[in-house]
């Protein structure tokens, strides 16, 4: 009887459901911490059910003032300021650096065209607040009626859907060997999503039964609906190949050796190909599967703090350590609020009868301002009454706010966000303090702003790998330039350009080995503005400089109209800025050797007297500081003085000679200048005579045919005007 053969798809599915199970039980504690952590922010969850419930019941108050939140968003929004660039350079196979710009472009043009900062965004919050945090590289067509494909950054709002293979140790999880990423579906929605799965024709019941065969995959959600999950399964499919160099420095599979080349056995060797395998899947079923690009599966972590207890991983954020200092706050201020609100009213006391026939305006005195009260002076027996007086009681407030504010003190210490780093200042700090409790803070928590730039980093490099995949036909691409322009380049053909070999240029993406990093900083906009910050600084010293500075400023402001008011602006310049700029525009007029000669000498004197003058300068603030620390006490104050005479000295005449020899050069300069210009007038005049017509021969004078031989015009010799 012949064995029968199992359906593919069956044992795909197989080995699925097995993998979820080992990859779902492995991160089921660290799931549930990340499910904690996150319901803690929710200002509702700060108090357990059950306190709640208690307090209500006994009608004491329940306050929450989150603490937390403003922290977390202290460390993103700082992240936001300096976010990392990915930065492409050339590695090598043909790979060269114009090539690696347009590529970085391209990386630049799909970050602005997915809108990448919301992913980087989400993830790192969700970092910040549960310890981990995903971005997702997809492919898909360009538009609806473009068959080219691009690649697009996605967010992952919720990281509780995704699984990846716990066996992997890797920081950004480069060797898992497989990811699940999970969606659940009512009913309804999944028969509409999937009218063509067997499930879409399936009854309650069934899908009930089903449910119990696989409870992992077939559930019940929050409102008692039934639920199916669907999962997206990524895993890696290794074949062994054989590859070999070809003479032009090409590496193919050995398949792909052109017929009759004759490959050497040091230009071979046995390699493992890796491809990516994509699987949409239900717990009994297979929707769909295809192959993907690259050689990474497309989803990137962005981690918190790791810990490994023996063989078991957790990773936490702010929220998991501050949650009791949290707690502590929220009951002493809601202890505060009780015990003011229940502090007595402090009563009247006095002897029997002082309040006369005024009885109803004495009870009512803690409820109503009244301006005057009388009371009897006399006794029924006429002795006279002592006025009557409160009895005070002061409830103890002090020791409930002290409690108040060591709560937050411990919200600081386990989250390594101070008051300084929170806009706060105390009267008596000085800024160097300041600082250093901002460099503090930041130090603290840079692990966050770190792994954030690894995660966008690996982000860059799964989307280089893709290039050679996605964008490889020819076609013109948005590419985004360092300074935030966009143009469209042309990739894969003729550029119509010409290259130094005089051949046509073409950018191939399929051609070169690149690497990518990333360089975290201010973003373009954030130093544009700076810049113009620090100008606008530089005003308030030097206000003259407003005419020659001012298209500069103008220029790199943030408004429609800028390029425009600079060049207005320009019209204001004296003469000789615009012939300067002008000279710049046309390329720059030609400066003579010996002049070149001796700018070069008058650069290389100063280039010395300036490092001289640093020196005597370190000398004299190395003098400073020693008088400062009283580490001059050992010198005489006759020394001491002695000493910063002749560095003042000193640094004076330097600078005299530096401004002597740039004075000399100034006046040379206008010595070959005005040889030039009167060598440039006798050649004019020369011009000037030679086209004249000959004057008229006198009458009954004999014509001649010949010119009448003028004796040369010397032109001054420029080295005797120098002279």
């Amino acid at each position: 009887m012949a064995k029968r053969t199992e359906d593919p798809q069956e044992t795909l599915l197989k080995r699925a459901r097995a993998r979820w199970g080992l990859i779902n039980r492995a991160w089921q504690d660290q799931r549930d911490k990340m499910l904690e952590n996150l319901a803690f922010l929710e200002p509702e969850n700060q108090w357990s059910p059950e306190e709640r419930a208690e307090r209500q019941t006994k009608k004491l108050p329940c306050i929450t003032e989150d603490r937390i939140t403003p922290i977390i968003h202290q460390i993103v929004n700082e992240f936001r300021q300096t976010r990392p660039s990915i930065m492409v350079s050339p590695v090598g196979d043909g790979a060269d650096q114009e090539t690696a710009d347009v590529r970085q472009g391209i990386i630049r043009g799909i970050e602005y065209e997915s809108k990448a900062n919301y992913a980087y965004d989400t993830a790192l919050e969700s970092a910040v607040r549960c310890g981990m945090g995903f971005i997702r590289i997809v492919t898909e067509f360009e538009s609806p009626t473009s068959f080219n494909q691009v690649v697009r950054i996605k967010r992952v709002p919720n990281p509780l859907c995704v699984y990846f293979d716990p066996a992997c140790q890797e920081p950004d999880f480069r060797d898992a060997q497989d990811c699940f990423v999970t969606s659940d579906y009512t009913m309804d929605a999944f028969k509409e999503a999937f009218p063509d799965a067997k499930k879409s024709g399936q009854t309650y019941q069934e899908w009930t039964s089903t449910g119990n065969q696989l409870p992992d995959w077939f559930g019940t959600d929050e409102a008692g609906k039934k639920t199916i999950r669907v999962a997206e399964y990524f895993y890696k499919e290794a074949t062994a190949t054989t590859i070999c160099m070809l003479d032009d420095g090409r590496v193919v599979e050995q398949k792909d050796v052109p017929d009759g080349m004759v490959i050497p056995a040091n230009r071979q060797r046995k390699t493992v190909k890796i491809q990516i395998k994509w699987v949409l899947m239900t717990g009994d079923e297979i929707l769909e599967e295809r192959d993907v690009d690259g050689t990474f599966i497309p989803i990137v972590p962005m981690l918190g703090d790791e810990l490994v207890i023996d063989t078991k991983r957790l990773y936490t954020g702010l929220v998991d350590r501050a949650k009791d200092p949290q707690r502590v706050f929220n009951y002493m201020k809601s202890t505060q609020v009780l015990t003011i609100a229940m502090a007595p009213k402090a009563p009247w006391v006095g002897a029997k009868g002082f309040m006369g026939n005024r009885r109803r305006a004495w009870e009512s005195a803690n409820e109503s301002n009244i301006t005057a009260l009388e009371y009897e002076v006399q006794d029924v027996g006429g002795k006279p009454l002592p006025p009557p007086q409160r009895a005070t009681a002061e409830p103890n407030i002090q020791a409930v706010t002290m409690a108040i504010a060591g709560s937050i003190d411990g919200i600081k210490a386990t989250t390594g966000v101070f008051d300084a780093s929170l806009g706060a200042k105390e009267a008596d700090q000085s800024g160097v303090a300041i600082r250093s409790l901002q460099h503090q803070s930041n130090t603290g928590n840079f692990h966050f702003a770190d792994n954030a730039s690894r995660a966008i980093a690996y982000t860059g490099e799964i989307i280089n790998d893709l290039i050679q995949y996605v964008y490889d036909t020819e076609r013109e691409v948005p590419v985004v330039k360092p300074d935030e322009t966009k143009e469209l380049t042309k990739i894969n053909g003729d550029t119509g350009e010409v290259g130094e070999n005089g051949e046509p240029k073409v950018h191939r993406m399929d051609v070169g080995t690149f690497g990518v990093q990333v360089q975290a900083g201010p973003t373009f906009a954030t130093k544009r503005a700076e810049n113009v910050s620090m100008l606008m600084d530089l005003l308030k010293v030097i206000p003259n400089a407003g005419t020659v500075l001012g298209p500069l400023i103008v220029s790199q402001m943030d408004m429609p109209s800028a390029s425009e008011a600079s060049d207005l602006l320009k019209t204001l310049w004296p003469p000789e800025l615009k012939a300067k700029e002008a000279q710049g525009e046309q390329g720059g007029q030609q400066i003579p050797p010996q002049v070149q000669q001796m700018m070069e000498q008058v650069k290389q004197q100063g280039a010395q007297a300036q490092q001289v003058i640093d020196q005597l300068t370190t000398h004299l603030h190395a003098a400073q500081d020693e008088i400062d620390t009283k580490q001059a006490e050992l010198k005489s104050k006759e020394k001491i003085a002695a000493l910063q005479c002749d560095t003042q000295l000193e640094i004076e005449r330097m600078k005299l000679g530096f401004k002597s020899a740039d004075t000399h050069l100034q006046a040379e300069l206008q010595l070959i200048e005005g040889a030039a210009r009167r060598a440039e007038s006798v050649h004019d005049a020369q011009q000037a005579q030679a086209l004249q017509p000959p004057p008229e021969a006198p009458a009954g004078a004999t014509a001649s045919t010949e010119p009448t031989a003028q004796p040369p015009m010397q032109a001054p010799d420029a080295s005797e005007e120098m002279q």
